[in-house]
This record gives structure tokens, sequence and C-alpha cells, in this order.
């Protein structure tokens, strides 16, 4: 019997699995499942041949078995991508310096990123990479001109009214809001979000395998920051497509999915069905029968602060609470009013496979609403065509008017997160803080 060395100085040989005393041992492989949080991962390490990367462990929870998922050092990579897409769509031409000082993780792997993205072109990049003139990268986007080329110079978001433009007249939807104009031709303020999340919209945007993959980072972070355990009531509010219920259906919760948009909830119940989620039509402001029901209740995807009032606002939260159990939580993820208004832009377009998605905004100070319009046009098309139109209305708020009205809601020991890594709110550099309350 021989006695090996300290516990750090061999934490990453072989033969550290046999222990601290052993007889003449010398294994070939080593299997490592490390806890990490509500995740576990594994790795393997051999003496001779190739190890296996660090990988996460994935739980089938409707026939008990678990397989080998993402490696790691894939999942932070797409962390790192998305944390960069952000960034990019907030602000134009960061240089190098300024995406690593923003985004987390090791300066490798973002560089390696950086270098992914523009090979695939999914961002540009511009500069000589010298010092006096340093890289410098952006999304496919620009900001909108009043006046672009061909056909297009008939779409003048900026100053003029849809329903005078000869060119949209006659594509574009009967409701069509004007932008400027108080109020608009749709019949209530409050019902613009039944008529934005349909199916096209759904499928270009929250129901896309982009969303899909922030989803599942997201929901990991939120079951871990609320503690949720096995069997524990979800209440997903407004679902969407449910791409979180299902999400935390995997975690082996017991979700119900609520949502206004009968196309939302069509695409939820074939791509995103699941044992443990049920999915139901209805108002997030209609929530009487679920009082007292949930460990759970989220509100994600800034979707809050769709009403016409703060009065309305806040009885929704209130709402919300209510269907809580004494020690539940509401968490509310939404874009934050300290970020994005220096940022504002009251015009922008992006145009990819030869679809051109305008989008113009307005905001009112005293009101603190943004009001927006966007139209996706299909150039394949002569002249091009308008194959889909919303309007969209939306109260932003700060951090300490959030967490006052959350207060106000009956929640108490309110935690803020800057972001789904469970980072600290940073004024100004957090865009959607993650707002967790606890019921009374």
């Amino acid at each position: 019997m021989k006695p090996y060395a300290g516990k750090v100085e061999r934490s990453d040989t072989l033969d550290s699995v046999l222990g601290s005393v052993v007889v003449h041992g010398s294994p070939d492989a080593k299997i490592l499942v490390t806890r990490k949080g509500n995740r576990r991962t594994i790795q393997k390490k051999q003496r001779y041949g190739r190890d296996m990367d660090e990988a996460q462990l994935e739980f089938n929870s409707e026939n008990g078995v678990s397989c080998l998922g993402q490696s790691v050092e894939e999942i932070v990579e797409q962390r790192i991508s998305s944390a960069i897409f952000e960034m990019l769509s907030s602000r134009e031409h960061l240089t190098e310096s300024e995406i690593d000082g923003h985004v987390k993780g090791a300066t490798t792997l973002k560089r390696k990123t950086l270098r992914v993205l523009v090979a695939e072109e999914q961002i540009l990049r511009e500069g000589a990479g010298e010092r006096n003139d340093p890289f410098r990268y952006r999304l496919k986007c620009g900001r909108c001109k009043p006046a672009l080329n061909g056909r297009m110079d008939k779409i003048d978001l900026i100053c003029q009214n849809p329903a005078d433009n000869p060119f949209l007249k006659e594509q574009a939807p009967p409701t069509t809001p004007a932008l400027g104009v108080a109020g608009g031709k749709m019949k209530s303020k409050n019902e613009w979000h039944k008529a934005m999340y349909n199916k096209a919209f759904a499928e270009e945007t929250i129901g896309s395998q982009r969303f899909i993959e922030l989803a599942k980072k997201q929901v990991a972070f939120l079951v871990e920051a609320t503690n949720l355990k096995l069997g524990d009531s979800v209440l997903d509010v407004p679902c969407g497509v449910g791409r979180h219920s299902l999400e935390f259906a995997k975690y082996g919760a017991k979700v119900i999915g609520v949502d206004i948009s009968k196309d939302c909830l069509k695409i939820a119940k074939q791509k995103f069905k699941h044992k443990n989620v049920q999915y139901l039509h209805g108002s997030m402001q209609d929530l009487k029968k679920f009082k007292r029901r949930f460990d759970l209740v989220v509100n994600l995807f800034t979707s809050f602060g769709y009403f016409f009032t703060d009065e309305e606002n806040f009885k929704v939260l209130k709402s919300m609470t209510s269907c809580l159990t004494p020690g539940g939580k509401v968490i509310v993820n939404l874009i934050d009013r300290d970020f994005i208004l220096p940022l504002f832009q009251p015009a922008r377009w992006n145009e990819v496979d030869g679809r051109m998605v305008l989008e113009a905004s307005r905001y009112d100070k005293k009101t603190k609403y943004n009001e927006s319009q966007m139209f996706m046009v299909n150039k394949k098309f002569s002249p091009p065509k308008l194959e889909h139109y919303h309007y969209h209305r939306v109260r932003l708020y700060s951090k300490a008017e959030m967490v006052d009205l959350m207060k106000k809601a009956g929640l108490t020991n309110i935690k803020v997160y800057g972001d789904f890594d469970g980072g600290p709110y940073k004024k100004g550099k957090s865009t959607h803080p993650i707002y967790v309350g606890t019921k009374k």
C-alpha cells in the first residue's frame, strides 16, 4: 500500500479515482459525472486514445432514459453567440474589444464565435483589423431611410401614413393603424396582440430554432433560480407557441400554457406537446379560474405592459399573483427602459433571403409607451408583395417601477437578475432583466 499526493495535485490524473491509499492500481479510463446546479455533465479521460469532452446529460422524463447532449463548449458558444446578437441588435459597429468587455466567457471562445458568425455571414465585419482601423461588427441590417431604391421607394415609414400609401393601400389590412395618428383604426388598442401573434409571425420569430434554443437556456436558469422541484405546477402566460412550457415540463413540472392566439396554440399542440403540458385558449386579463393553484407563474419575452393603461397592466400582475399558492413565485422578464431608450431608433430595416422587414417606432415620454409598425415585404414578387403587417404597443418599465409594482401586487423578497446567466442588474446595460417575486 502507498499514499498518493494530495487531492489538489492529483485531481486531473487517471490514478486519482483509486483514492488516497491504494494497492498498486493503474486505470485506463476515468468517467466523471459532475453536478452543476440542476444539470449534470459527463466527461471521460483516457490513458490512451482520445478523451471525450465534457458534455451535458439530458434526461427524458417520458422514458426515464438519460442520453448525451451537447458538449459544454458548444453550449457556451451558443450562449456567447446569443449575447453577441443581442448586443449587435441594439448597437452598431462594435469593435472586438467592446464585445469582449460586455459578453461573458473566455476570450478565446468569444473570438472563435465571432469568426464563425462572420464565416457563416450571420454578422458582417468591417475595417482592416489594424490599430487605427480595427475590425467592427454589425448585423446584416441598417437604419431605415426615408426612401429605398426601386419599388420600395413607395414605402416611407418615417413620415407617411400607410393608409394613404398607394402601394400599401390595396395590400394592407383594413385595420392598419397609422404611425403618428393616435389610436390608429383598430377597434381597441388592447387588441393589437390578437392580430400580431399569427402563424406567419410565430414561424418567423418565437417558433424559430434560434428562439427554441434560447428557451432551453432560459428555463434551465429559471428552474435553478426558483428551486423548482419535480411535480411543481407552472403557469406560462402568455405561452406563445409553448417553447418555454415544453422545457419546464422536461424538468418534471406540471405546466398549463395560456395564450390568446389560436395560431400560436395550434403550433404549440403540434410541435411543443408533452404529457405534462396542457395548452388553453385564454387571456392573461382573465385568470380567475387559476386562483391559488400554482407554484410558479412566468411571464416571459416582454409580454407585460400590453394594455392601454397602467391600471390595466397592474391588474394583470395582481391576477398572476393570485394564481400562486403561499410561497409561490412570479417571474416577469421584459426589456429594460433604461437600456433601450438611449439606443432608440425611430425606423430600421433588415433583409434576409429576399424578404425585407421594415419597422417604425414612436415613444411617448409622458405615457412611457412605445408604438411600432412592422411590414414584411417579399421582394421576389413584382411588384413586391406585403406578406405580413403588425402593430405593436407596449409600456416600457424601469427597474424601480417594476419592483414597486411587484411589491404593490403582494410580492416580497424581490430579486432582479440582469440576464439568464444570473448576473447582477446593471442600469443601462442589462437588456432584459428577470424579476422574481415571492407571494407572502
